[in-house]
């Protein structure tokens, strides 16, 4: 492609970033084993008027969770792992993923790496100078809330139990077994797992949701490494992209087989969200190990995003064009999602229209499957059990006046028995979801400073008599608790 194509490209995209108030963007676009163009956009720090470049290093968020994938299949190519084997076969005996439905042996390796395990959402981040035990969090979190193998839910800490298994099978950390094993042999030489230390001088400076740097002894730490802590370039990031697609760049490794690239690849779980206000994830999305993939009329397609305060990110392949995309922002804005249509609606004859049909075909879907009748027949009515924390039980009393209204009333030892309204109350299945205001307390919850707008949120199945699934408490972090109702006569 012409210099005159890639010099519109980054004139649109600096358009764009400059409107939504991104600090920078740097992206890189790469065809037939070939970095065509990469280039910086903006300010890697405001303050001190430094550029960005398609060296400097950004967070990539959740596309670190490709990277884990590559760990485990390496891991896998050596005979040290089983895919289809229970992942707690890996884990310490006192450090177990715990099954509160179904069972834990049905929890494999791949469930797991496929976000289909039943184990819940999560994220935890804490001061850098607090130390948390891995084994710990996955004895209070690791909590699979729905039968292995039943349905997708995206789950850092299935990804943090990964970790763990990385480490005990290989004896080494997992960041020094990434850095050692997947990114040196890579040519990622600066590519790292963690924090940016002071002098990290190649790091772009975050900004946060109020768009103010954070310096780097103000950053946090996670017990999810494994989800969301990698940090590189988008010149390493594209070539990642380019290795996934069967290309070795001058001085890397083969450093797992096309065999293992393509397991990766495989349309192993259905995502299937109906019409997603997620821009990365698609009707028709599947997860695989490590990748979301898609096959509609935009073609086929491979990718993964990443989001946290403080970074965007995407990596996209194209399998049948030969064609990688990379974007990195160092803060959070969505409209780096969308950065990708705007590039591939110059670079492929034709994008923009299928895009378009594609936007047509899909606005009017709903956003997820209807209610069961079964459900809003037998919801109405009082129900009653316990969340189940690792410090103890709290009593739960639901009343739903009507499928679409009720209210909880959380029986939480340190106060008064609390009541809220439910909002947001919806229905998929035979599932009822909603949050409402409230606090579990627990030493994990109360080790940061309350914030405001603190809400819980429900994620529950009706099971036979039974209302059971999840509670998150939101709280900065989202921490996750079994709960159990019956129906009260």
């Amino acid at each position: 492609m012409s210099n005159e194509l890639c010099q519109r490209i980054a004139i649109e995209l600096e358009r764009r970033m400059i409107e939504s108030g991104m600090p920078s963007v740097a992206f890189a676009i790469a065809q037939d084993g070939v970095i065509v163009h990469e280039q910086g956009l903006g300010w890697a720090d405001r303050d001190r008027k430094i550029p960005t470049t398609p060296q400097t290093l950004y967070p990539i968020a959740s596309i670190t969770k490709t990277i884990t994938g590559m760990a485990i299949m390496k891991l896998v190519e050596r005979g040290l792992v089983d895919l289809d084997q229970p992942i707690n076969r890996y884990l310490a005996p006192e450090a177990q993923v715990r099954a509160w439905i179904g069972r834990a042996e049905d929890a494999t390796v791949r469930l797991v790496a496929n976000h289909a395990a039943g184990l819940p959402t999560y994220s935890r981040n804490f001061r850098a100078s607090e130390t948390i035990s891995l084994d710990e969090s996955i004895t209070r979190y690791a909590n699979i809330v729905a039968p292995p193998g039943e349905r997708y839910g995206y789950s850092n800490i299935g990804y943090a139990v990964l970790a763990r298994l990385i480490e005990r099978v290989s004896g080494q950390s997992y960041a020094t077994f990434i850095e050692r094993e997947i990114f040196k042999p890579l040519g990622m030489q600066h590519a790292f797992i963690g924090l940016p230390s002071a002098d990290s001088s190649r790091c772009a400076t975050i900004y946060d949701w109020e768009n103010k740097a954070v310096t780097p002894d103000a950053m946090q730490a996670t017990d999810h490494a494994a989800a969301s802590s990698a940090i590189c370039s988008v010149h390493d990031l594209v070539t990642l992209g380019l290795f996934h697609l069967g290309h070795l760049s001058p001085g890397q490794t083969q450093v797992i087989s096309a065999k293992s690239v393509a397991a990766m690849q495989s349309l192993t779980f259905p995502i299937n969200p109906g019409r997603s206000s997620d821009v990365n994830v698609h009707h028709e999305s599947n997860y695989g190990i490590g990748w979301v993939l898609d096959n509609d009329e935009l073609g086929a397609r491979v990718s993964h995003a990443g989001g946290m305060d403080g970074c965007a990110s995407k990596l996209l392949i194209l399998p049948r064009e030969r064609l990688v995309i990379a974007l990195l922002c160092n803060a959070f804005n969505k409209t780096l999602y969308t950065l990708e249509n705007d590039i591939l609606s110059q670079w492929l004859p034709g994008y923009a229209e299928r895009l378009t049909a594609y936007r047509n075909r899909t606005a009017a879907m709903p956003e997820h499957s209807p209610a069961s009748p079964e459900l809003l027949e037998r919801l109405p009515g009082k129900w009653r059990g316990n969340i189940h924390t690792y410090e103890g039980t709290i009593p739960l009393e639901l009343s739903f006046t009507s499928p679409t209204a009720g209210q909880a009333q959380l029986h939480e030892p340190r106060h008064d028995p609390s009541h809220a309204p439910l909002n947001d109350l919806k229905h998929v299945g035979m599932r009822v979801m909603a949050t409402f205001m409230g606090v579990i307390h627990t030493s994990d919850t109360d080790m940061r400073v309350r914030l405001p707008g603190h809400s819980l949120r429900l994620d529950l199945t009706l099971r036979g008599g039974r209302l059971c699934g999840v509670i998150y408490s939101q709280r900065g972090n989202i921490l996750n608790h079994w709960v159990e109702l019956s129906r009260q006569a």
